[in-house]
């Protein structure tokens, strides 16, 4: 398991990306409530629907999830005296390579029951095996330094459960960042940028690299991706007001270059 530990110094472990900031693709607008919503990132995506169900649990409307010309928007909202959430995954699979998203929202404070994240899902009974997550949330906790930015790889062998995880605090008050995972069978190398004008020699504003050690193996397989608004425990908005986050875009690449060595140290 890879120590998570924080660090000032700046990371030197980027990796190399051969395909910087590719534009966020013209989106087709979705009827608000639709379960089938269209294409974004070049892959096709669904709304979810369900009554009371994990994590959470949170009651899941399709009425939270729907593309504009902006981005993706996802929403908690109270619906029929009900707080609900909203989660959207593809029809299709994705693999080794780099996933990224661009906010177009401030995540800086979010509320302590708010949850936003990407992640891949296998699905099917395989819960606690192969997932790997950018989560970007207090979990509940209301201190003013709490993590707020978590970085967690999944085994893709078990143990179900066993886990890589990296907590960390995102404070840069920007409205617009980046947020992208590179997945090897070797690492999974976490990188998050206050801008998203990004070049190869950019220094991510957080990152770190969860390298594999024992019977720990990274997932090799081809997963559905996953991204979603929800709330920590079920629990309302701490201010009791709705949330809506906006993606602008989306980005499975199968195209990565490892060139240096990766490092554990949590940044």
């Amino acid at each position: 398991m890879a120590a998570c530990q924080p660090s000032a110094d700046a990371p030197t472990d980027v990796l190399p990306i051969p395909d910087d900031n590719p534009p966020a693709e013209a989106i087709v607008p979705s009827a608000r409530c639709a379960t089938e919503l269209g294409r974004f990132g070049g892959l096709q995506w669904q709304a979810r629907t369900q009554g009371l169900s994990g994590p959470g649990p949170n009651v899941w409307n399709a009425c939270n999830a729907w593309f504009e010309t902006d981005g993706l928007h996802l929403r908690i909202d109270r619906i029929g005296g009900v707080w609900t959430s909203a989660e959207v995954f593809t029809t299709g699979v994705v693999g080794y390579g780099r996933i990224e998203m661009e906010l177009s929202s401030p995540v800086h404070a979010p509320d302590p029951n708010v949850v936003l994240g990407l992640f891949t899902y296998p699905g099917g009974g395989l819960d606690g095996l192969h997932e790997i997550d950018i989560e970007l949330a207090h979990f509940g906790v209301t201190a003013a330094n709490a993590t707020n930015l978590n970085y967690v790889v999944y085994s893709g062998s078990g143990p179900k459960g066993t886990l890589g995880r990296c907590a960390l605090r995102w404070d840069s008050p920007v409205t617009a960042s980046v947020h992208r995972f590179l997945w090897s069978a070797a690492a999974v190398s976490f990188q998050s940028f206050d801008v998203t004008a990004i070049a190869s020699n950019i220094v991510p504003y957080r990152a770190w690299t969860f390298v594999p050690s024992g019977a720990f193996t990274i997932s090799s397989g081809r997963w559905p991706l996953h991204l979603n608004l929800w709330l920590y425990g079920g629990k309302a908005p701490a201010n009791a007001q709705p949330v809506e986050i906006v993606i602008r875009r989306v980005t499975y690449s199968t195209t990565t270059t490892a060139t240096t060595t990766p490092s554990t140290t949590c940044r």
